[in-house]
């Protein structure tokens, strides 16, 4: 019986064919094989018994180990790698992200630098209009702009936005380091615009309604309505100022509920939640005309048109319009009002320029004193024109908005009110969610670093740096305590560059894309010219797998070739070549952007660039008699990867050995600013413009330590215009997945005699009912004192392997 060939064919011959014995999964179809190894491999663990018969033939005992090694190789689960994980926010209503698909926000970037402004296309709060009165019909857009220009008119890559952007640094008020939407007491807020296509008119009138070269009333303006960001607002006074003809002041009143109320009417109205009874107790019929209203039992003053009042609650009243009767009229007195109301009120003093003239604005009688009105028109004392209104606001403090939150929640008084009036927020919803890799300077002991990083070989742990104090000398070596790392393996003449026995050499084939590949190697021994087939022996620390290369002898030069990556190094002796173990340089030829001995470049697109003290000297006389290793620099290997296509700050760090110990520091040498955190004083942390995180921590009577969460993928800010309400959903989202093989534990193979019941688990028989007393329990033939009876071959062909699929209890 091929039981090997039967076994392999499993899948194949169970597919389509109904076995013996009820479905697995419910009474409407039969079991199958054809999803095998289920049922016997469940969430990638091995759920089984592998059975033969106790006297087993040589065959059904090598059938068996077939399948267990089959088994074996789909016992494996898939889950998340642990340092990829990602998950996505999705924020969800009237809202817009700063930026564009061919512009995106960056940290230190301005707001106002991805995008001048936004438009009713990006925000449906800004959505336009049109008024009609008797001039005519006026259509108007809006614009809103985030500010953030920094007075040094930086961008990424020069002098950073420090208002009006997103940054990871320190909020002084709380001490929290974070990445946070920022806005600073020196910067602006934002810019609001309302443009008129075609100018918005109105006859200039004295209070009698006739036309009057020095009158102060515009009528034609008033009872219109008009979208400030995303409110409607009614006019309710237009006036021109008495003083300077060119002055305009209007008053517009705008709320969540509008609506008119006879004298004596009562209504309810539910506002945000909560029910308002409403009554029209009085409208006066003699001036001054006012009404009175009572809101849940309690009266409100004596209020004219335009007038508002503030509810216990905080919630705000205006009357828009006293509808009077005169005494014996048949139609009642009439009260317009809105609930809810904002009372805005804009003035510019002169509208012919589009400079700031004595502006006031004015949110519920309140004066907001960091804003500036500008009204831009014309009058010519018989029709004034309205051209724009613009609103600039400059932030009266410091604001840190923390990732999840809305400017409204953290915002003060006055510009909680003008961002309120405009019914516009700010939502900063953190960093976009990008998998990363970890990048360590880690300390071994107290004498020695190690640098640990995964490149497209893998994960490599390089000897980094050491203490060699032990000689006398203060020195800071590349390498470990025995063994140093070249960082220009080219130098034949210098001893402090070739690479001796056990000694390491960085291989990396191309310096600006992330398709780099880097391989750190250990050279391990080399044999003389002499010996029959001379040949290198090579640790690749990325696998620990050591590999042979043989030598090919040219006088004066041994040569060997190692291929990594695709890319072919040659490895020539650096002295005499008749000696064991003599000193290696490489001599591949050099090429643009390629290859590097002191560059490594991470799977996940970091350079990390190691330099010694003195880096046009020492990269050729090696490091010998070095205090500092000066630089470990970490910098983005492809722009083109960087929205503004300009190199990030970078990090930079040096590794000093101390003159009275044996113990090496670590401490920044420039590049990204970090902060000590509010919960360690210990650890201080900093962020680029790339998104990478550094987290410098101090540990008591041991060298300092250093870790880079470095995204694959730019990480950009998502800072949110929003014109209502929103709400976000976070889900985790892509990533890198890791195999993990299931070991399938020893004994799960037995004999017959081992199982006391074949039918209380899942089991896997291996020979049929002459062979295997379980498979004769299974299929219902006698086996008797380890004996089968004559019957046992009943319904089966020798030499024909058979495979059957039975299932009992679900098993």
């Amino acid at each position: 019986m091929e039981v090997r060939k039967t076994i392999k064919k499993v899948v194949a011959l169970a597919a389509g064919a109904s076995m013996v014995g009820a479905t697995l999964f419910g009474a409407s179809a039969a079991a199958d094989l054809a999803n095998y190894p289920n049922p016997f491999i469940k969430e990638g663990v091995f759920d089984a018994v592998l059975v033969v018969g106790d006297k087993a033939k040589a065959e059904d005992v090598i059938g068996v180990t077939d399948i267990a090694v089959s088994l074996q190789f789909a016992s494996k689960t898939v889950k998340k790698a642990a340092t990829s994980t990602s998950t996505k926010t999705v924020v969800e209503g009237d809202k817009w992200l700063v930026g564009t698909s061919g512009d995106k926000l960056e940290l230190g970037e301005a707001f106002d630098k991805a995008i001048s402004r936004a438009s009713s296309s990006d925000l449906k709060a800004l959505a336009g209009g049109s008024i009609t009165n008797t001039k005519g019909t006026a259509t108007y857009e809006q614009y809103f702009r985030l500010a953030g220009t920094p007075i040094a008119g930086g961008t990424v890559g020069g002098t950073l936005a420090t208002s009006g952007t997103a940054l990871f640094e320190e909020d002084t008020d709380t001490d929290v380091v974070a990445d946070y939407a920022k806005w600073t007491n020196t910067g602006k807020f934002f810019n609001y615009s309302l443009d008129f296509t075609a100018a918005f008119e109105s006859d200039v009138e004295n209070s009698s309604g006739n036309a009057d070269t020095s009158g102060t009333y515009l009528t034609d303006f008033e009872d219109s309505s008009i979208n400030l960001g995303s409110k409607k607002y009614t006019i309710l006074t237009a006036r021109r100022n008495a003083a300077n003809n060119a002055g305009l002041k209007l008053t517009l009143l705008g709320g969540d509920v509008s609506d008119s109320l006879a004298e004596g009417e009562t209504k309810t109205y539910n506002l945000n939640g909560k029910d308002y009874e409403v009554t029209n107790v009085i409208v006066t019929d003699v001036t001054p005309i006012y009404v009175q209203l009572k809101i849940n039992g309690v009266l409100t003053k004596n209020l004219q048109a335009s007038q508002t009042d503030r509810l216990k609650d905080g919630t705000i009243l205006g009357i828009k319009k006293i509808l009077s009767s005169e005494a014996g009229d048949v139609s009642g007195d009439i009260a317009e009002f809105t609930l809810g109301a904002n009372k805005v009120e804009l003035q510019d003093n002169f509208v012919g320029n589009s400079a700031v003239d004595s502006s006031v604005l004015k949110i519920n009688d309140d004066s907001i004193g960091d804003a500036d009105v500008i009204i831009k028109g014309s009058d010519d004392n018989s029709t004034f024109k309205i051209n724009n209104i613009l609103i600039n606001y400059k932030s009266d403090d410091n604001y840190w908005l923390p990732a999840g939150k809305k400017l409204s929640e953290i915002l003060d008084t006055e510009p909680k009110l003008t961002w309120g009036a405009l019914g516009l927020d700010v939502l900063y919803s953190g960093l976009s969610n990008e998998d990363s890799e970890t990048i360590e300077i880690q300390n071994a002991g107290d004498d020695k670093y190690d640098l640990k990083l995964t490149t497209n070989a893998g994960k490599i742990t390089v000897p980094l740096a050491y203490d060699n104090s032990s000689t006398g000398t203060t020195l800071a070596l590349f390498g470990d305590n025995s063994n140093k790392l070249k960082i220009n393996p080219t130098n034949a003449s210098s001893g402090n560059s070739r690479i001796a026995r056990n000694e390491y050499f960085i291989l990396t084939d191309k310096t600006n894309t992330v398709d780099g590949y880097s391989e750190v190697v250990q050279y391990k021994s080399g044999d003389k010219s002499t010996r029959d087939n001379p040949k290198l022996k090579l640790k690749l620390l990325s696998s620990g797998e050591t590999v042979e290369r043989t030598l090919t002898v040219a006088a004066p030069t041994a040569s060997a070739t190692l291929t990594v990556g695709g890319y072919e190094y040659t490895l020539a002796n650096g002295t005499d070549y008749t000696l064991d173990d003599f000193d290696l340089i490489v001599t591949t030829a050099a090429a643009a952007n390629g290859p590097a001995y002191n560059k490594i470049v991470t799977k996940g697109g970091a350079l990390v660039t190691l330099s010694p003290i003195n880096n046009s000297i020492d990269l050729l006389n090696g490091n010998t008699n070095l205090t500092v290793i000066d630089k470990v620099v970490i910098t983005v290997v492809d722009t083109n990867k960087l929205d503004a296509r300009a190199q990030p700050s970078f990090f930079n760090y040096s590794v000093t050995a101390s003159a009275t110990d044996d113990m090496l520091s670590l401490s920044r040498n420039g590049g990204v600013v970090t902060s000590t955190i509010k919960e360690d004083s210990n650890v201080a942390q900093g962020m680029n413009e790339y998104g990478a995180k550094a987290t410098f921590t101090s540990q008591s009577s041991k060298p300092q330590v250093l870790k880079i969460d470095w995204p694959k993928n730019q990480r950009l800010p998502q800072v949110y215009l929003l014109g209502g309400a929103v709400t976000t959903t976070t889900a985790a989202s892509g990533g890198d997945t890791v195999t993990e093989v299931v070991k399938i534990d020893v004994g799960a193979t037995k004999l017959a005699s081992q199982v006391a019941d074949a039918k209380a688990q899942n089991v896997i028989l291996v020979g049929g009912p002459c062979a295997n007393a379980a498979t004769a329990a299974v299929v219902s033939k006698p086996f008797v004192n380890g004996e089968a009876d004559a019957t046992c071959a009943d319904g089966y062909s020798a030499g024909k392997a058979v495979i059957q699929l039975f299932e009992h209890l679900h098993k």
